[in-house]
């Protein structure tokens, strides 16, 4: 698609999303967003992304304080995964920074909506609380948790770029290491477990890192790169 077409089609669709009627489902303009990306349009697919992706604070949004802005739910969810299977393949550090902004400002939306500042308050954000494991899990409820969702989606986007690129894996677990959220930290830290192969050497310094072993809110992902990793350790350095 010629790139000014490709900036006329987002324009007018990002006018339809905002506008009080809808001619296309979410998941219609899931499929524009997963087609720009095929098409070389990584930069206009994130525009679209974002308008249809947006959040807003609902305190009376059963199950969460945040729902999406211009679509339901049940959309969102569906609509994530077709979005952002393309976008993950055809830009993924564009990809990780976009859905981590994502991540972030449901958070920090979710905090307003329940009264308290949304500013960062030292990385808390309770994630541990309410999304127990980065990994499936059977505590996790990704239904009506839309920052649980997003946690999802942040880490499949992360591994599907350390899938395509082993050697990137210390750069992806810094992008979202840099955000100070705890979250954050969470699903790199699982993404090391996971890719412990492409990055021992982090592996070991995290696993070395004093204020990860002490930090309650990264205990479950912390533990599990442990069993998986010890290994990794030689003997005179083992804790």
């Amino acid at each position: 698609m010629a790139p000014a077409l490709s900036k006329e089609l987002v324009s007018k669709a990002v006018q339809w999303l905002a506008g009080p009627c809808r001619p296309l489902s979410g998941l219609e303009y899931a499929k524009l967003v997963r087609h720009l990306a095929a098409g070389g349009a990584e930069s206009e697919a994130i525009d679209l992304a974002a308008t249809l992706f947006a959040v807003s604070g609902d305190a009376n949004h059963p199950g969460s304080d945040v729902a999406p802005l211009h679509i339901s739910s049940w959309e969102y969810e569906t609509s994530l995964e077709v979005a952002l299977s393309s976008l993950a393949e055809t830009a993924p550090s564009l990809t990780l920074e976009f859905v981590s902004g994502l991540l972030e400002e449901a958070i920090a939306v979710g905090e307003r909506a329940r009264g308290a500042s949304g500013e960062n308050d030292g990385g808390v954000d309770l994630s541990h609380f309410w999304r127990p494991a980065i990994e499936d899990h059977d505590q996790n409820r990704d239904h009506d948790n839309l920052p649980g969702l997003l946690v999802k989606a942040t880490r499949d986007v992360a591994l599907a770029a350390a899938s395509r690129l082993p050697e990137s894996v210390p750069e992806l677990v810094a992008a979202l290491e840099a955000r100070s959220r705890r979250v954050f930290r969470r699903i790199g830290i699982h993404l090391l477990r996971v890719c412990h192969g492409d990055a021992p050497d982090l592996v070991r310094a995290h696993l070395l890192d004093r204020a990860l072993f002490d930090d309650p809110g990264v205990l479950h992902e912390y533990y599990h790169l442990l069993h998986d990793c010890f290994g990794l350790l030689t003997p005179t350095i083992r804790p």
